[in-house]
């Protein structure tokens, strides 16, 4: 009879959850009397943090994972390293220089896009034009100073290099109102060593939260169908940071341990940089 024990970084309890995934494939089913049982025994709240526990430690393949495994098996049999390089090579054999040449002709063909500086409409238009730029004194503030910022235009996976060599993907994401939510592109970004997110009001443009996560920090993730797992905050396409009190992906989850903004001075100095900009 399995006892009432803390099974975090528990080898045995791993070894033993194997075994019986081993003897039962259908132990995982929610039906089955013995998973349910265990539930209790690990102390877990619900079925689903148990998976996702199966999926942190190895036991269970997770489900997105499987998916992303198929996507990357076509990029490595074109010889590409990446998703960017996949892209690069469509978009040369259409005649373009690269993506972001054929990216930027098809908006400009169909009217969605002016030049990003002249465009505050531009989805861009916070990442690049102003978010970078605000960043830089938050950074120096949290991290004691900018060694380097990478001016090469779409350079790989981060824009700053801070004190102790960390490199920084800053990423922007407006307030969608539909959706209730914030999301930032991570796209799987393994060089960066940390994220720093800034969320800003979809109408003024304020900036209203700051966060800095390191990549592998375990972060709550959302998979449809799959209910919520926890995961390396790298390993994700995209992450998204809801106002909805009901979401399981809720700001106030995330502000325990990641918020800045209060704790920052440069703030105002941000606030006055961003409205110049956005005014001019």
């Amino acid at each position: 009879m399995t006892q009432n024990i803390d099974i975090r970084n528990n080898e045995d309890v791993v070894k033993e959850i194997r075994e019986k995934i081993k003897k039962n494939p259908k132990y995982i089913n929610p039906c089955c009397r013995e998973f349910q049982e265990d539930i209790k025994n690990y102390k877990f709240e619900n079925g689903n943090k148990f998976i996702s526990w199966m999926q942190e430690n190895g036991i269970l393949v997770n489900p997105t994972n499987v998916e992303r495994k198929i996507k990357y098996r076509t990029i490595k049999n074109k010889g590409c390293n990446n998703q960017r390089e996949y892209r690069d090579l469509l978009a040369r054999d259409e005649g373009y220089k690269d993506y972001a040449e054929y990216w930027k002709e098809w908006n400009w063909n169909h009217g969605i896009k002016s030049p990003m500086s002249e465009n505050k409409d531009c989805s861009y238009y916070l990442g690049v034009y102003i978010g970078e730029d605000i960043a830089e004194p938050i950074l120096i503030e949290i991290f004691g100073s900018v060694e380097k910022r990478m001016l090469k235009p779409n350079y790989p996976g981060y824009e700053y290099v801070v004190k102790g060599g960390y490199k920084i993907d800053v990423k922007t994401a407006t307030f969608n109102k539909k959706l209730n939510n914030w999301t930032f592109a991570i796209r799987h970004n393994n060089t960066a060593d940390y994220f720093l997110l800034l969320a800003f009001d979809s109408e003024n443009k304020d900036l209203l939260h700051v966060l800095l996560i390191e990549k592998n920090e375990i972060v709550r993730q959302g998979t449809g169908a799959f209910g919520y797992v926890m995961e390396k905050f790298y390993k994700r396409e995209s992450f998204s940071m809801s106002s909805n009190p009901r979401s399981p992906l809720h700001l106030i989850y995330f502000k325990k341990k990641y918020e800045w903004t209060d704790k920052l001075k440069c703030l105002k100095e941000c606030h006055d940089k961003l409205k110049d900009k956005i005014d001019h």
